[in-house]
């Protein structure tokens, strides 16, 4: 067999695997796209966003954008909430004696919750006195 045999046929081995690559990659998008688009996903994603938009309303009822947070033990479900939550307007801190409030997700069956869980915050006020607030 020639060079010019080999690499027309080398050039031709490329271009089958190019279009099979092609092909598959068209197809998974296409699978993507429509497991995206499903009534499940787009449910599931509503939920997800009215939950977060839920616990970021208690969290503006609760902290203020100068404050400090401090978690105390929370699981790492929490953590991730919370900084979700108020990431973007308050500051966290794992420094008891840095923050002026204390935020815990509590979990409930009642009334205003947000899916079963909802915002308590211990805040400090100057001249030391305690205030315990739930959420709204």
């Amino acid at each position: 067999m020639s060079d010019r045999a080999r690499m027309a046929l080398g050039g031709a081995a490329v271009a089958v695997l190019s279009l099979l690559a092609l092909a598959s990659t068209a197809l998974h998008a296409n699978h993507s796209e429509t497991v995206l688009n499903s009534a499940r996903t787009v449910a599931s994603a509503e939920r997800a966003n009215g939950y977060y938009a839920c616990m970021t309303a208690q969290a503006h009822s609760l902290i203020g954008t100068n404050d400090v947070v401090y978690m105390p033990r929370p699981t790492l479900d929490q953590w991730a909430t919370v900084i979700k939550v108020i990431g973007g307007w308050a500051h966290e801190t794992l420094d008891l004696h840095a923050a002026n409030v204390a935020l815990s997700v509590q979990r409930s069956h009642g009334p205003r919750t947000c899916n079963g869980d909802f915002l308590v915050a211990i805040i400090r006020q100057p001249g030391g006195h305690l205030i315990i607030k739930r959420g709204s």
